[in-house]
């Protein structure tokens, strides 16, 4: 099935989600809506634990039940959101939790859905945790547009720039204890300061897409003719080689040459 998982945000004391969790489970109903009309199986699966220390969620429900609520708001079918969700604290343990949750189900692809000032950390992070968990799902960490503006939105993204930083050069916690039992290429992965990029890809991922590549390259005529004439120490004429494809290129350039017309004017 196709996993969309939403990251946790913030809930006021009554329970209330903020503007995050909002913006975010609209993109999620959304894409649940694109997906499911194509066809696929998709499951939700909303993120969020409780905790009286931390300021995210003081109450004694977890985070995710609250964004679960939010989900249905905007639509969501409730047999669709996993229930129970992620009880994590951070984007730590949501990427952890996603890992084993991905273990026990049979996913084969995966769409994060957070806001735009948190991806660089979270595409950090669940890059690193599924390739040294050696889990390969597509995955793709997404952001939306984030619902906080002016001061709160400068200290949002001062505080994920310090916060990756961190994860690379000084991982502590559960975080720490993850590279350390992944071995030394998650350390090294961990310490890319290109991890967290887009379309970042593994060395082992990168290998398997060169392959993919090469095998549709060598089934082509020109490369088969390039490759023959390479075993046979000859040059091959790529004009040649193309056939009469070139051909009818030329004949199409040419019909769309303007004419004089022979009508007097």
């Amino acid at each position: 099935c196709i996993l969309l998982l939403q990251l946790g945000s913030t809930n006021d004391d009554h329970g209330k989600v903020d503007g995050e969790v909002r913006q975010r489970a609209v993109k999620t109903t959304s894409l649940w809506r694109a997906l499911s009309a194509a066809g696929h199986r998709v499951l939700v699966l909303p993120s969020g634990g409780k905790d009286p220390d931390r300021f995210f969620n003081r109450t004694d429900t977890s985070h995710w039940k609250y964004v679960r609520k939010a989900l249905l708001e905007c639509g969501l079918p409730e047999e669709n959101i996993s229930d129970p969700g992620l009880e994590a604290l951070h984007t730590v343990d949501e990427a952890l939790m996603a890992v084993e949750f991905v273990r026990k189900h049979e996913v084969s692809s995966m769409v994060v859905i957070t806001s735009d000032f948190h991806t660089s950390r979270a595409r950090h992070l669940f890059n690193v945790a599924f390739a040294s968990a050696e889990l390969a799902p597509e995955l793709l960490v997404l952001g939306v547009p984030n619902a906080c503006r002016g001061e709160a939105l400068r200290a949002y993204r001062a505080k994920e720039v310090k916060a990756l930083e961190g994860l690379r050069t000084e991982p502590f916690g559960p975080w720490a204890a993850q590279l350390a039992t992944a071995g030394p290429a998650a350390a090294a992965l961990n310490a890319n300061p290109r991890a967290h990029e887009p379309f970042f890809l593994t060395l082992a991922a990168s290998v398997r897409l060169r392959a993919a590549f090469r095998t549709v390259l060598r089934s082509s005529r020109r490369c088969c003719l390039r490759l023959e004439a390479a075993e046979d120490g000859k040059a091959v004429d790529s004009s040649k080689s193309s056939g009469s494809r070139s051909d009818a290129s030329e004949e199409a350039k040419e019909a769309k040459r303007p004419r004089l017309s022979n009508m007097a004017t």
